[in-house]
C-alpha cells in the first residue's frame, strides 16, 4: 500500500506514518480502543480535543465554536505525526476527526458548514474506522447526552462517509473483537 499524504504542508518523513482515524458517536468506545490501539502498536495517539474541550469548559460547544474544535483536533493530530516521524511509528491513531465535529454540527445546531473540512482531513487517512454504536452504554463524564443521540450521529457519519466515497471499516462487538478487527486493517 503506498502512504497517502498525511497532512498539508508535511515533509515526506512526515509522511511515512499513515493516520487511522477512529470515529464513533459519543461513549462508542472510541477512546478505549484507541488507547488499546496505540500501546500494543506503539503507535502515537492523538487524543480527542472535544473531550479536553469539554473538560476545561465545563460544557459543550456551541455553534460558533466548532471550527475552534477542530483546529484543536488537527493541531493534535499534527503533533502525533511529528512524534510519529521521531520514533519511525507506522501508525498514527486518531481519537476522533474533524469528520466528528462536522457530524455534531449537524446533528445538534443544523449545520453542513464543516463537512468540506472534515472530509477534507478524512481523505488523507490511510484508515478510517468506524464504531458501530450498538454498546452498552456508559456515560464516561457529565457531558455526555444519552444513547439516544448516538444512532443518530452514527447515521451521519455513515451518510458522509459513503457520499463522499471513502473507505470506511465498521467495528462492532465487544471491546476485544473490536481490537483483533482493527489490528487486521493495520497491518
Amino acid at each position: 500500500m503506498t502512504a497517502h499524504p498525511i497532512m498539508p504542508n508535511m515533509s515526506p518523513a512526515q509522511a511515512t506514518a499513515q493516520l487511522a482515524l477512529v470515529l464513533g458517536a459519543e461513549c462508542s468506545g472510541k477512546t478505549t480502543l484507541c488507547e488499546a490501539l496505540a500501546d500494543h502498536l506503539a503507535a502515537p495517539l492523538a487524543p480527542e480535543y472535544l473531550r479536553m474541550w469539554c473538560e476545561r469548559e465545563g460544557r459543550t460547544p456551541d455553534r460558533h465554536e466548532q471550527r475552534q474544535v477542530i483546529a484543536g483536533q488537527l493541531m493534535l493530530t499534527r503533533a502525533a505525526l511529528r512524534q510519529a516521524r521521531a520514533a519511525r511509528a507506522r501508525w498514527v491513531l486518531s481519537d476522533g476527526a474533524p469528520l466528528l465535529t462536522a457530524a455534531y454540527s449537524i446533528e445538534y445546531f443544523n449545520d453542513d458548514s464543516l463537512v468540506e473540512v472534515g472530509l477534507r482531513h478524512a481523505r488523507r487517512a490511510a484508515r478510517i474506522v468506524l464504531l458501530d454504536p450498538e454498546i452498552e452504554w456508559r456515560a464516561d463524564g457529565r457531558l455526555r447526552d444519552g444513547p439516544a443521540r448516538r444512532r443518530s450521529v452514527h447515521g451521519i457519519l455513515v451518510g458522509l462517509l459513503e457520499r463522499a466515497n471513502l473507505a470506511h471499516y465498521t467495528l462492532a462487538g465487544a471491546p476485544v473483537a473490536r481490537m483483533r478487527d482493527c489490528l487486521a486493517l493495520l497491518r
